[in-house]
């Protein structure tokens, strides 16, 4: 089957970056920090493979809506815009009989089965060298507690993605050349993704009014301390991945800055569908993204410190940009958006929200509708960004919602607005408000992992409610 690049889809991150989880149970903390994550790595669907292929193979479509790991990868499938063709399901249906074919205990000795059963061995360890190091890269001012399961799996079409908060490693993929150290090194790196989502809507930057822009920055930034954070983990999980190499050679290096720099001088004139596939292609698969961002992190973090890179991610991508130039020749440098000035639609959105201005609000809608016609799915993303930043760095959940309301009328298919919603009202413990937008969110987008995740605790809650009473 087919590999694809370990990458959460560009749309979909913005989506699914700033999901905050409710945990009841214990976590592994580092110390003096405030961040606490639990990770947890869980073998069942590469057991229910490799031990029960011909079963699958008679119940396949029971097994993508109820095996973990499929039902994320059916996620991740709509979010990345890679459709399950019947291509692609006939080379599925092909290792599953491939492995039908085979004696049980030949198939338990198969190298990738093997790899996945020693990656589960090194939880313990794993916890205890990588959780503070990605911690280290992160900011320690708020509380956040973050639970990530890793679904250990095979045949998936990615050979691994992050989505809503939750990792799929598809362990008979070619790409990981069974190497143990290579699998826990990439974990870190996307571990890092799940920390740093869960500090996105604390930062003081506000976001741009063009979200694609916003979308660039924040995938540069991510992946870049992402891809640094990996690198400087080396002496724990050593291993050959390509962007550690790429990032050691300084002819690639500048090569990656003018890929970065080629995709933000076309963000004004070049049409969005266009623009967003040079930017995967180019700044993901090609990985110019992860060089020039990791480059960037290791200038800030070797010149200023680890202070210094960390406060990039309390202030947000731009300062991260005006950190790294600040270092470097002209040469080196990367091509900065501007900042919303104070007379910008978002800027005054805000403002009114936060007041309550609601005479204000309307004007200011009609102002963006004008400005941003034909372009309302952009302006819905940095309204669901905004909600965000007003409910967690203000802590205003009314507020919060009629921004979110706002992006709803400008793009009313969002099904992550929607689950924007849900989750404040859930935060705010409003269960039926929150129930109501998760389902309209799941009419939307019926495989939205988060608002499936959701509606299973408001359930947990109303019987832990019931239970009391």
């Amino acid at each position: 089957m087919n590999d694809s690049n370990f990458a959460t889809p560009i749309p979909v991150m913005l989506i699914a970056i700033i999901a905050v989880v409710l945990l009841t149970s214990s976590f592994v903390e580092a110390q003096d920090f405030k961040i606490s994550m639990k990770v947890s790595f869980d073998t069942s669907s590469i057991e229910a493979i490799v031990n029960n292929p011909a079963s699958i193979l008679k119940t396949e479509d029971k097994f993508w809506q109820t095996d973990s790991a499929y039902r994320l990868s059916s996620a991740w499938h709509d979010g990345a815009s890679v459709p399950r063709t019947e291509e692609l399901m006939e080379d599925w249906r092909g290792e599953l009989r491939t492995l039908a074919t085979m004696p049980l205990s030949e198939r338990q000795n198969l190298p990738y089965y093997r790899l996945a059963l020693d990656v589960n061995s090194k939880q313990e360890m794993f916890r205890e060298k990588a959780v503070p190091h990605l911690l280290s890269f992160l900011p320690n001012l708020h509380v956040i507690y973050i639970d990530t399961t890793v679904f250990l799996t095979a045949f998936t079409h990615a050979y691994a993605f992050s989505t809503n908060g939750q990792m799929v490693i598809n362990q008979s993929s070619s790409f990981w050349g069974n190497d143990l150290n290579k699998v826990l090194n990439l974990l870190t790196h996307e571990l890092f993704h799940v920390g740093h989502g869960n500090s996105l809507g604390y930062a003081k930057e506000d976001p741009l009014e063009d979200s694609l822009k916003n979308e660039f920055l924040m995938t540069l930034h991510g992946e870049g301390i992402a891809t640094y954070v990996g690198y400087t983990i080396q002496d724990v999980f050593p291993s050959v991945i390509q962007d550690h190499v790429m990032m050691n050679e300084p002819d690639t290096v500048r090569e990656k800055i003018a890929h970065v720099n080629a995709i933000f001088e076309q963000a004004d004139t070049t049409e969005a569908g266009k623009l967003r596939k040079l930017s995967w292609d180019v700044g993901v698969g090609e990985r110019a993204y992860y060089v020039t961002g990791g480059h960037m992190a290791r200038t800030i973090d070797q010149k200023l410190g680890r202070a210094a890179l960390v406060s990039t991610i309390e202030n947000g991508p731009l300062s991260f940009i005006d950190t790294y130039n600040g270092l470097v020749s002209n040469q080196e440098q990367i091509i900065r958006f501007p900042g919303p000035d104070k007379n910008s639609s978002i800027l005054r959105l805000k403002t009114a929200a936060l007041s309550g201005n609601d005479s204000a609000i309307d004007q200011i809608k009609l102002d963006m509708a004008t400005k941003n016609y034909g372009k309302e799915k952009q302006l819905a993303g940095s309204l669901n960004s905004l909600g965000y930043k007003i409910y967690y760095a203000f802590e205003n959940p009314d507020a919060a919602i009629k921004v979110l309301t706002i992006g709803t009328e400008f793009d009313p298919d969002a099904a992550y607005i929607m689950d924007s919603i849900g989750e404040i009202y859930l935060l705010e413990k409003d269960y039926v408000s929150a129930e109501k937008f998760c389902r309209k969110a799941l009419e939307l987008d019926p495989h939205l992992g988060s608002s499936i995740s959701m509606l299973k605790k408001i359930d947990e809650m109303r019987k832990e409610i019931m239970g009391a009473e």
